[in-house]
């Protein structure tokens, strides 16, 4: 019998502890107010009748509106997420995970349709990891410039070029998912021109590079942090990998429990 796991997103966890907002409300008062009426009867003799008229007035009431400190989402999965290391992720549930909480290189720009729905346009290619790019004009290398200010999630490690470096010597080392990329998109070989700059070359030009370095697998991973945890037997990390995530994107893995719950923060950045 298959478990249903819980993936709880807490989205914009930060921007929901600011202070209670006073909402302020138009209220009705009723006020019992007392005039003079003139009643004339027989002979012509006036006599004064008091009457009560009612008068509505305003008043503003304030009252205070709570705001919620945390947006949560809940879903319920038919499995378990299969694993973090993105490197070996060719899975549904692993992806989605991959694609919150990675910083990929590359995405599609936005189309904005009617009724307030919205879709990728794969005509638009925006930076991600990458910040901005040059092709040469053979097309058959491209320098790649790291965007600054960027940390890891769990570490506070900066991202910079040896993060990408590390990516791709990865990828050839274990023969992954990151090996399938690098051969269809024609990439020869690698190099780090500067602390926040690398070079690829081609071995002919690439048509499809950057839609394929805008997967959602396809993002840098915290290099310093994974050299901690290889070993002689194990020298990219693989098995600790596969249980931490090691990124630097939009959200990050809070804790895991397999089989019952993964949670994903918002990154406070």
């Amino acid at each position: 019998m298959k478990k249903l796991i819980v993936l709880l997103v807490a989205l914009a966890v930060l921007a929901t502890c600011a202070p209670a907002t006073p909402e302020v409300v138009e209220k009705e008062v009723v006020v019992e107010k007392p005039v003079v009426q003139t009643v004339v009867v027989e002979k012509e003799k006036v006599v004064e009748k008091p009457v009560v008229e009612t008068v509505v007035v305003e008043k503003e009431v304030v009252v205070e509106k709570e705001v919620t400190k945390e947006r949560i989402l809940t879903i319920a999965l038919s499995g378990d997420v299969e694993t973090v290391d993105s490197d070996f992720s060719h899975f549904t549930r692993a992806n989605e995970v991959n694609y919150n909480t990675q910083d990929q290189f590359f995405y599609y720009g936005w189309n904005i349709l009617s009724a307030g729905y919205s879709m990728y346009d794969p005509k638009v290619i925006r930076g991600g990891a990458i910040e901005s790019w040059e092709l040469a004009p053979d097309g058959k290398s491209i320098t790649l410039n790291v965007r600054r200010g960027v940390k890891f999630n769990h570490t506070g490690n900066p991202v910079t070029a040896d993060d990408f470096i590390y990516y791709f010597d990865r990828g050839i080392e274990t023969k992954s998912g990151y090996l399938w990329n690098i051969k269809n998109a024609n990439i020869e070989s690698w190099e780090k021109t500067g602390d926040y700059q690398f070079k690829i070359y081609f071995s002919k030009p690439s048509p499809f590079f950057f839609f394929l370095f805008r997967d959602q697998s396809q993002a840098p991973v915290d290099s310093v942090e994974m050299k901690k945890h290889a070993t002689s037997d194990d020298p990219w990390a693989t098995k600790w990998k596969a249980r931490n995530e090691a990124a630097s994107g939009e959200y990050y893995v809070e804790s895991w429990s397999p089989g019952v719950e993964m949670v994903l923060r918002a990154n406070k950045d």
